[in-house]
């Protein structure tokens, strides 16, 4: 899960003088790291209230605190609402978490379909590719298990097609990196904005 605020932010700042929305975001972020979840949230709402011109990343930092709070819908719609106009890297980061939390919450196709577009972002996400295939295994796994449940195998059908090409397409193509690869020390898939 990208849990941590974009600090990317301070990066793309530096050139400019601070007003006081940056620094609000800035505070924002260091309270979010000290675990200060509602100063976080009331630190980015301060700034979103003052027009800043980093909007998709502030409401990026403003769904994953609702996230760390277990306010889930809450972070779907400040993700929602940062995805209208954001860069690469804040869609990348939305679908990625959008994935994490469906998978969480067992709507397996659903978290397929997020790590899909965030691989489609950015294609050499190891982490967005393990996700994928857990996802898949998951779908795969509902398919196969008794028509007694509900929502059966019609409503992940299309997926599962889908997903099997996919993993299968990537396996050919990444084949050599993946064996490369082996013998290295599990990174930690999060990553630090």
């Amino acid at each position: 899960m990208y849990r941590t605020p974009f600090l990317l932010l301070l990066v793309a700042l530096s050139g400019c003088g601070f007003g006081d929305p940056h620094l609000t975001v800035l505070r924002g972020n260091l309270s979010f790291e000290r675990g200060e979840f509602q100063d976080s949230i009331v630190r980015y709402l301060d700034a979103l209230e003052a027009d800043i011109e980093f909007e998709s990343h502030v409401l990026y930092n403003l769904g994953t605190v609702y996230h760390a709070v277990a306010e889930n819908e809450a972070a779907v719609e400040a993700w929602d609402l940062a995805g209208a106009n954001a860069p690469p890297d804040v869609l990348f980061a939305l679908h990625h978490n959008r994935g994490s939390l469906y998978y969480r919450q067992g709507r397996y196709a659903e978290a397929y379909e997020q790590f899909r577009r965030a691989l489609m972002i950015e294609p050499s996400s190891m982490g967005s590719k393990i996700n994928l295939e857990l996802a898949l295994q998951r779908v795969q796994a509902a398919e196969s298990a008794p028509a007694t449940r509900s929502g059966g195998a019609g409503a992940n059908g299309a997926v599962s097609d889908e997903a099997r090409r996919v993993l299968e397409y990537m396996r050919r193509k990444e084949t050599g990196q993946w064996r490369a690869t082996d013998t290295q020390e599990p990174r930690d898939v999060e990553r630090y904005w």
